[in-house]
């Protein structure tokens, strides 16, 4: 077994706004870092001057590459709830990265089973008792899949690996309430 550490990237929209943590932890979900941003509100020319691509740019562009330009811990993984944030993409930044989502589904027959749902989609079993997870790659890339999977496997044997990015989204949502 290595020794892993995961990043947990959230960004929260409100008020047409936008904020961004990264929360990197240990293969025990003890938090190592935590960065975020403040939020980035557009003003209204940049509305206009960026159109469409406006949230592209603020997601992607400027809150993510800030947050992973000041990592001083590397991740062997990276995981978003929102599929959209790694759609068509194999890694955020340099960093391999997956959408990981709870289910209600029921349970699969054993702990670490998966199920293929689509070519970029597994449904996996954590190990502990819970329903399964819905893991949404941005790429079909079987040998990239199968890397990432084998991390999933190894850490959730030790903690519930969706649920760091509730706790980003909770301190998001605390910093974002400071600012008003």
């Amino acid at each position: 077994m290595g020794n892993h550490s995961l990043g947990y990237l959230k960004i929260i929209e409100k008020d047409s706004g936008f904020i961004g943590g990264l929360m990197i932890t240990d293969d025990s979900g003890i938090p190592l870092e935590f960065k975020y941003t403040e939020p980035v509100i557009p003003s209204k020319i940049q509305q206009v001057i960026y159109g469409k691509v406006l949230k592209k740019y603020i997601r992607e562009d400027v809150i993510t590459k800030s947050l992973l330009k000041e990592l001083k811990n590397i991740p062997s993984l990276i995981i978003v709830d929102e599929p959209s944030e790694i759609s068509g993409k194999d890694k955020i930044g340099k960093f391999p990265a997956v959408s990981i989502q709870k289910t209600s589904l029921p349970q699969l027959s054993a702990p670490g089973e998966t199920q293929r749902v689509k070519d970029k989609e597994i449904v996996f079993q954590p190990y502990q008792d819970l329903n399964p997870l819905r893991i949404i790659f941005g790429v079909a890339d079987p040998e990239l899949q199968e890397k990432v999977l084998l991390i999933i496997e190894e850490i959730s044997q030790k903690m519930d690996i969706a649920e760091p990015l509730e706790r980003v989204e909770k301190a998001l949502k605390l910093v974002w309430e400071k600012q008003e």
